[in-house]
């Protein structure tokens, strides 16, 4: 940056360095948080509205992949607004949903990714999917263990460990995430709410 003497370089540079330092400031919240957990404290929780804490988080996400689109549905038709509400920690369940969408981020092959809200059942039913390498039967097994990386991680700074903190925070809200490959074309992540 230093270096750079073009304006529109130098503000693009400066606010690619600020949206890092925001991510690392939360990143930095999130494991004081896990702290707080392990040591037995209690989480503090408020009363959310999940899809706008699902725009935030595509919001935050567009930010630094603007040209990424997220096409977002809701079904059935008559889609329950009711299960959209829930009680929550924010900071935690945002960190989750985050890991889950720079993961379809990461692993696109077409910069796009489809968000489903599904109200068929009495429970809420949200999938994360997108068209891209898939896992083997067996790199799946080891999906939600730390530091791991599929094949399909090659030549990608990823770190092996925000789909284990992403599970540990859904778990944490009663919230079940599975993961699936489609055809072997298609990444599909399912969180299931309220199913434990």
């Amino acid at each position: 940056m230093q270096k750079t003497e073009d304006i529109v370089q130098l503000k693009l540079a400066i606010s690619l360095q600020t949206q890092k330092a925001i991510s690392l400031g939360n990143i930095i919240n999130i494991l004081l948080q896990i702290s707080k957990i392990e040591a037995g404290q209690a989480i503090v929780k408020q009363n959310i509205c999940i899809e706008e804490l699902i725009f935030d988080a595509i919001s935050e996400v567009n930010s630094l992949y603007p040209i990424f689109h997220f096409e977002v549905n809701f079904i059935p038709s008559n889609f329950d607004e009711n299960l959209l509400n829930m009680r929550a920690n924010e900071p935690l369940l945002k960190q989750a949903f985050l890991n889950l969408l720079i993961n379809a981020v990461q692993y696109a092959d077409d910069q796009k990714a489809k968000i489903t809200f599904d109200s068929s059942s009495v429970k809420l039913v949200i999938k994360i999917s997108n068209s891209g390498k898939t896992l083997t039967e067996e790199e799946h097994k080891f999906l939600f263990s730390h530091f791991f990386r599929g094949k399909n991680a090659q030549n990608k700074q990823v770190f092996g460990f925000g789909l284990v903190l992403s599970q540990r925070f859904f778990s944490i809200h009663h919230i079940s995430l599975h993961y699936h490959a489609k055809q072997g074309i298609e990444n599909v992540f399912s969180l299931f709410f309220n199913d434990f």
